[in-house]
């Protein structure tokens, strides 16, 4: 297996900049999953570690050498796209073969390779079928093999569960999950699912219009955003974001109104750069809202809202909320809805507040208390 190494990397397709000056290193045995905006560049920079796209400027590197002028042959990568490219004329046993052309590999060594892919994906009773016999996740499990028996150092995964049904998607995540664990091969993921990413990935990498905006654990990109378009990127549902500004400020702590409604909250943390008035953008993600009854168990200092309509997700419930002249959405366990009547007030976990400098973006707090 092998690190790859992305300097500089930049694609121009005439005057639109499709990736701009991204660094990145994803080391030997790492599976980091590309995220972002469809338009984002992320497909391009798999692209480009193929071979199949040359860089406009910045260095491709895999183990130690600089692949820039290297065929897509000569790199040993392997990558799977979306659709599925395969000779219909030949078994899928041949087709898994063919990956082997051109290389000084003996007919007995192809064979063996092929069969022991065939065990790891659990496929070797389709070896003898052509492609159109094949139901879709069985397409989808030859595309892998294809790739990977040619023992490939890196491989590269282009959505290749976007276009099968959620039930399915599930299943192969969970098998690429076991192969990973028993190949231990450098994967790089594109992929918009949410899920995927986080129960998949070592590392995110969150790019946006061809620039890397965060790279982190699924933990550190969902919990820690590093700035506003990281937060709203990467959550379903999305990230609340209030317009706030900052009313009082003290040594180690600041108070901060949310504009139009009574909502205060009192932040801890390295606040030297900030100053009174100051205008930011409060975020909080819909798991961190409470919503109780007024009365009884209610928050002392909880907000009034109005519950303006259920969105059921299965498990789990959104709730569409009214606060004055903000509208929130919370998740709540479906379960407990229907006991959500009457008058309703609404708190936050301090802990999960997030604040962000309204100019910039960028993340300014540590910690957070609601009052």
């Amino acid at each position: 297996m092998a690190s790859v190494q992305l300097n500089g990397l930049t694609k121009h397709y005439g005057e639109i900049k499709a990736v701009d000056d991204l660094t990145l290193t994803v080391h030997d045995g790492e599976f980091v999953v590309l995220a972002g905006p469809s338009g984002c560049g992320k497909t391009t920079i798999l692209r480009m570690i193929a071979g199949l796209e040359k860089p406009s400027q910045g260095q491709v590197a895999i183990g130690e050498q600089v692949v820039n002028d290297l065929a897509p042959q000569q790199r040993q990568v392997g990558m799977v796209f979306q659709g599925h490219a395969f000779y219909p004329h030949l078994t899928v046993q041949a087709n898994m073969e063919f990956g082997f052309a051109g290389r000084k590999v003996s007919r007995a060594e192809v064979h063996a390779k092929v069969l022991e892919t065939a065990r790891l994906l659990q496929i070797e009773g389709l070896l003898e079928r052509f492609p159109q016999e094949l139901s879709g996740g069985e397409r989808q499990r030859v595309a892998l093999g294809k790739t990977l028996a040619a023992d490939p150092q890196v491989w590269l995964l282009d959505e290749p569960f976007s276009h099968l049904d959620t039930n399915l998607r599930y299943t192969l995540r969970n098998e690429l999950t076991r192969l990973r664990q028993q190949v231990g091969i450098t994967t790089i993921l594109v992929t918009h699912d949410l899920s995927e990413a986080m129960s998949l990935a070592d590392r995110i990498a969150i790019v946006h219009h061809g620039q890397l905006l965060q790279c982190g654990t699924p933990a550190e990109i969902y919990d820690r955003p590093g700035s506003r378009l990281v937060a709203e990127s990467w959550g379903l549902p999305p990230i609340n974001l209030l317009n706030a500004h900052l009313t009082q400020a003290a040594s180690n702590s600041v108070d901060v109104a949310v504009d139009n409604s009574p909502l205060r909250v009192t932040v801890h943390g390295n606040l030297e750069a900030l100053t009174e008035g100051q205008s930011v953008t409060l975020g909080i993600r819909p798991e961190d809202v409470y919503v109780t009854k007024a009365g009884g168990n209610s928050p002392q200092n909880g907000l009034p809202v109005t519950l303006v309509r259920v969105e059921r997700t299965g498990a789990d419930a959104l709730l569409h909320l009214q606060c004055g002249s903000l509208d929130l959405i919370a998740r709540a366990a479906s379960r407990s809805v229907a006991e959500l009547s009457g008058d309703l007030r609404i708190d936050f976990d301090p802990q999960s507040i997030h604040l962000f400098d309204q100019d910039t973006g960028l993340r300014i707090t540590q910690t957070a208390t609601s009052t």
